[in-house]
């Protein structure tokens, strides 16, 4: 049986997980403060370019106490986002709870910052190509 993607309001380097998501844009750039947690938590560097839509998978060797594996995810090109490279990630972070035994992602909402797509935009397009029930919580 499939399990659920429980979406929850928080910080996606507050607690351990198996995947964290990374937002990036296609030339591998990461907001000041990304690159600040990046750097705190021995994060790789993003291997880039990445195409839009796209996400890399790597496994986290000496950060392993944050998550198994990190996914930087192409989610802005120039100043933007678009509806279907957002799909597109959700897809390929769905694929991965299957492929990698991947059951708890910390993802940002990717799109709604840099992006500028509205959030609930983002979101529906995020859970939709996770192909997975999606479910909203508090904490």
């Amino acid at each position: 049986m499939a399990g659920a993607v429980q979406i929850v309001h928080g910080d996606m380097f507050g607690g351990p997980a198996d995947l964290i998501v990374v937002p990036c844009s296609t030339a591998g750039k990461v907001t000041r403060l990304v690159q600040d947690r990046m750097e705190r938590f021995a994060l790789p560097p993003v291997p880039a370019p990445i195409p839009l839509g796209e996400v890399r998978l790597l496994p986290l060797k000496g950060a392993d106490h944050v998550a198994q594996f990190v996914a930087y995810a192409a989610s802005v090109r120039g100043s933007g986002s678009e509806l279907e490279a957002i799909e597109r990630i959700g897809e390929k972070l769905g694929h991965a709870t299957q492929q990698e035994s991947v059951q708890v992602i910390h993802c940002p909402l990717l799109g709604a910052g840099a992006g500028a797509l509205p959030g609930e935009v983002a979101f529906a397009q995020l859970s939709h190509g996770s192909a997975r029930p999606v479910r909203t919580a508090r904490c």
